[in-house]
């Protein structure tokens, strides 16, 4: 430039306007994004085996956040590794409190309720130990993936195309793992006992099934979905989306997650819809709804009918929800404390658990939905981990993160969609039974919309 100062122009940041720079100043650094290549940067003692330790970490971390193995007493180490998991984690929860948030403070309240104030409520009404009230909040403790995922992400910053490669991955794995433990397992592995596994099941109404968690693989189904649908021509995606779906008929049998699960895809069919078509739809499937209820009721009793019926037989799983309701309903409108700040809970290994209290060994708080967590937590914490929900479908709903109709609008879609998912079968399981699921989802959302906040300065708010 003129003058021999060495200054050069540049753009104000902000402003769009050219200011002469200093010789010794320096543009500022852009906010890293998704993808900013951090995860590459190589150095000694940062990768092993070809890959970045920080990829291997968040992949590793995956399974663990989405509480894969969080039940799963059959797979020894890793089902307690999963435990403690957000433990491990929990100091990279401390990166996130660098910028303020309405998220972060419901979370936070929450977390600091559901494990503080839940276990003296449970000392109070259930005469619990200080020990044993305090294991009652394990299952809560995956809450705290909202801070310590996305701060491992921000640490790790991974490309958003190597997630989504990995939680695919992990879809295909899961199919895979399916088919071939229902094909080579004996059937003298399955057991009606649930206490001795939570993996090979056998009972009258289902008979033989595996209960295998299908997060990743539902991801699959949602994400190949909505990729059938933007190709239009492209029919190789119906194959993963119809493929899953079988593979959670034949060898999950879980009516509810197969249910919640067919809702989502026929949401996600529905949206892709012109308006016109959208209304046909809606009218129609409501008009066959009908129909069909008519058929059932006025059909004469051995035929067709009853045939239809019996695929919706619940054996005797409706009367252990109605009875657990039942006496659920009576402790928490018992006292006012009751159902303001809940009557906590207790774990299965103490001395005296809730079967012994209620003389009874189906009383199950986990299989009446919205009403156990009120008996658990209050109307307090059930206003909390409502507002958590709601974080999450606020994410997952909101538009423009991506374009939608390409593979990264429909990867963020597809996570969005199983935060939907877990909210419909909210109906029936306890919102705290994997709560792990949202927050965790939520947090990858965040981090695929917001990206890595910049080291001078605050992350943009969503």
């Amino acid at each position: 430039m003129s003058g021999g100062r060495g200054r050069v122009l540049a753009l104000k940041a902000g402003g769009g306007r050219i200011r002469p720079l200093a010789g010794d100043d320096t543009p500022p650094i852009p906010r890293p994004m998704v993808g900013d290549g951090a995860e590459d940067a190589g150095g000694a003692g940062e990768a092993f085996g070809g890959l970045h330790w920080k990829t291997v970490l968040v992949f590793v971390s995956l399974p663990m956040v989405l509480q894969v193995f969080h039940y799963m007493i059959d797979v020894g180490p890793i089902y307690y590794l999963s435990k403690i998991w957000p433990l491990a984690l929990l100091p990279l929860g401390l990166k996130v409190f660098r910028e303020f948030s309405g998220e972060k403070v419901i979370y936070g309240f929450t977390i600091v309720y559901l494990t503080g104030v839940t276990p003296i409520m449970s000392m109070i009404h259930f005469d619990n130990s200080l020990v044993d009230a305090l294991a009652t909040t394990v299952k809560v403790w995956p809450l705290t993936y909202f801070f310590s995922f996305l701060g491992l992400l921000w640490i790790a910053r991974p490309k958003e195309d190597r997630l989504r490669a990995q939680v695919l991955g992990l879809g295909l794995a899961t199919l895979a793992v399916m088919w071939l433990m229902w094909i080579f397992i004996p059937k003298s592995f399955y057991s009606s006992q649930i206490g001795m596994t939570k993996l090979f099941l056998w009972d009258e109404l289902r008979s033989y099934h595996i209960y295998f968690p299908m997060t990743f693989c539902l991801i699959l189904i949602f994400y190949a979905a909505r990729r059938f649908l933007s190709t239009r021509s492209d029919w190789i995606w119906a194959v993963p989306a119809l493929f899953g779906l079988v593979t959670m008929a034949v060898i999950l049998k879980q009516r509810t997650t197969i249910a919640a699960a067919l809702i989502v895809v026929g949401l996600i069919v529905l949206r892709r819809l012109p308006r016109p078509m959208l209304i046909g739809a809606v009218a129609l499937g409501g008009a066959l709804a009908v129909l069909g209820g008519v058929i059932v009721l006025l059909a004469p009793p051995g035929g067709p009918a009853d045939r239809i019926t019996s695929l919706f037989d619940f054996g005797g799983s409706l009367s252990v929800r109605q009875q657990t309701a039942a006496k659920a309903a009576g402790v928490i409108f018992a006292s006012p404390l009751s159902w303001i700040l809940g009557s906590g809970a207790i774990t299965r290994l103490s001395p005296v658990t809730l079967n012994d209290i209620f003389a009874t060994k189906m009383f199950f708080l986990a299989d009446i939905g919205w009403l156990g967590v009120l008996f658990e937590y209050g109307a307090i914490g059930s206003i909390l981990i409502a507002l958590v929900y709601a974080i999450g479908l606020r994410r997952a709903l909101r538009p423009g993160i991506a374009a939608p109709g390409s593979p990264a609008g429909d990867f963020r879609g597809a996570l969005g969609d199983m935060i939907v998912m877990v909210s419909v079968e909210t109906l029936i399981y306890s919102p705290v039974f994997t709560p792990g699921i949202v927050a965790g989802l939520t947090a990858f959302l965040i981090y695929l919309d917001k990206g890595v906040p910049a080291r001078g300065g605050g992350m943009r708010r969503g």
